[in-house]
């Protein structure tokens, strides 16, 4: 096999997701430019040079120029980095749990020619969507006559590019060197959240301040790219690093083992004892049991994110940037908040949500509860979901699928929940125990929800992509639609649409539950997942 037929068979399942990404951004870049011709600009061309800086607008640029640093500087940014993390982690690894590598490798090819095939898809897949996001940011201004000023998109996109290489670096470099894609994606997407995070709050004050220049996703987000144009030693430090991941992964690769693969026709005596472990639940673990314990290691880097640093640890982190964070509001217009999708940073409940349950935890949540579906439609895309039916039924199947999202998505809510209650008691923030289980409850149908979207699809199709797919795309729109409304709010009445607007509105954190919206989203949750199950039923399994 070529290198060239590797890294085209590499490529081609991953098309429809890098023109999914560019085309998600692309779209909510028209959207979020679209609303702010509604925002009033006076508040923005009254702001010092520094000040409009810092909202993202750049020297001679019209506001709508804002929506850039929104909507492709960080969500563009997010989802690229994301999206690099899951092909980082399933070039080798996937393809391992796959048992696909290991025929590959008995063809007349070197490991090392196959890593580097890998490599070159990874590298591939970011330009290729760095180049989309470019080359769609620039037509974005076309229908609006937006003057762009001194913007540096090329640069913005470029930097995004390395950035999210060196996400997916990570996840390559673990991937590679033991095998275990879900260490390898759990580890990735671990760097990536937490650089996000660290890079927000460790300048807010003095004793932390020196530590950002340590958080790879500081190098992307600190030089300010589409304001100020490439920082040249943030770029380097991030090929530097993605290069120094690489090779590592590389070496790791060819030092270890693989896994051999399966007979594609199991034994008679092994075929029988799958059958009978499957057939007898009660003897050992049930089906929802064996799905908990093929998800623990994801299920464990997610919880102790939610509680441990999420949760706990920002209590103590508010009490020391009391001071930063009121200086900050007051120099800085609401509206540049609203943008960033904050509440008032100067109240504990609007900290803790601005800076876990508006994007962290919802994303944490997610996670979770759509790893089952997508595994369920894994299993039917590398058959092994007919011989696990020649034990069980497609309705306990499909059932220990949901209650596999129930336990993982309620779990992860509880534990943030827990971590915010303990960071306020480190923190002594007066913060109110019913209020926070009122959060972590709309957390938790907010997962719910989109989760379902996810069996729903996987149920509908059995391809992973689409339920993976289906899910971001339902959790992106709707935070981005929520974002969007808040900078027109004669748009107001479109928030309905978005999950997140029955998640947030209410304001659970300072005011306790909406039991209104927790059961709307409940409810949505409950009909996608009553769709599922007559699709699931009758629909034939994909050979």
């Amino acid at each position: 096999m070529s290198t060239l037929a590797m890294v085209q068979r590499g490529l081609r399942p991953r098309l429809i997701g890098m023109v999914a990404v560019v085309l998600s951004v692309f779209a909510f870049t028209l959207l979020a430019m679209w609303m702010s011709q509604s925002m009033d600009a006076s508040v923005y061309d009254s702001l010092p040079d520094a000040m409009r800086a810092l909202a993202g607008i750049p020297a001679g640029a019209d506001v709508e120029v804002m929506a850039y640093a929104q909507m492709v500087g960080f969500m563009g940014a997010l989802t690229t980095a994301a999206f690099a993390v899951a092909v980082g982690a399933h070039v080798v690894a996937g393809e391992e749990q796959d048992r696909t590598l290991p025929l590959i490798l008995a063809q007349p090819v070197s490991r090392l020619r196959v890593a580097g095939a890998r490599i070159v898809v990874l590298v591939a897949v970011v330009a290729i969507i760095g180049a989309g996001l470019w080359g769609l940011s620039l037509l974005a201004t076309l229908p609006f006559d937006v003057d762009l000023g001194q913007a540096h998109l090329g640069a913005l996109t470029l930097a995004l590019g390395a950035n999210a290489l060196f996400c997916g670096s990570v996840a390559f470099c673990l991937g590679a060197a033991t095998g275990r894609k879900g260490l390898a994606l759990g580890v990735g997407t671990l760097v990536l959240l937490l650089g996000w995070l660290a890079a927000g709050l460790l300048p807010l004050t003095a004793a932390t301040e020196g530590l950002v220049d340590l958080v790879p996703w500081a190098w992307y987000s600190r030089p300010e790219v589409l304001v100020n144009g490439l920082d040249g030693a943030a770029l380097a430090k991030l090929l530097g690093g993605s290069v120094l991941l690489l090779i590592l992964g590389v070496v790791g690769f060819r030092l270890r083992d693989v896994g051999t693969p399966v007979p594609l026709i199991p034994s008679l005596p092994r075929r029988r004892r799958t059958t009978r472990r499957l057939a007898a639940p009660r003897r050992g673990l049930t089906l929802t049991g064996l799905a908990l314990r093929r998800h623990r290691t994801l299920f464990l880097v997610v919880a102790v994110v939610a509680a441990g640093i999420m949760g706990l640890l920002m209590g103590p982190m508010y009490e020391q940037m009391t001071a930063q964070l009121e200086s900050l509001s007051e120099t800085m217009p609401a509206a540049v908040f609203q943008v960033w999708g904050a509440d008032d940073m100067t109240t504990p409940a609007g900290f803790y949500w601005a800076e876990t349950l508006g994007v962290m935890a919802p994303v944490a949540v997610i996670t979770v509860g759509v790893v089952p579906a997508v595994a369920l439609a894994s299993d039917e895309r590398n058959r092994r979901l007919a011989m696990i039916l020649t034990a069980t039924t497609r309705t306990r199947l499909l059932a220990a699928t949901l209650a596999t999202q129930v336990v993982l998505v309620v779990a992860i809510a509880a534990l943030t929940g827990l971590g915010i209650w303990g960071g306020a008691r480190l923190g002594n923030l007066d913060l109110p125990a019913a209020h926070i289980a009122g959060a972590a409850v709309h957390l938790a149908a907010l997962g719910l929800f989109v989760s379902a979207t996810a069996s729903l699809a996987a149920a509908a199709s059995g391809r992973p992509a689409v339920a993976t797919w289906t899910a971001v795309g339902v959790g992106v729109i709707g935070y981005a639609v929520n974002v969007a409304v808040t900078m027109a709010p004669r748009f107001e009445g479109w928030a309905v649409v978005s999950p997140f607007h029955w998640y947030g509105s209410a304001r659970p954190l300072h005011n306790g539950a909406n039991w209104g919206h927790v059961a709307v989203m409940l409810v949505g949750a409950v009909a996608l997942w009553a769709v599922a199950h007559p699709l699931f039923q009758r629909r034939d399994l994909n050979r």
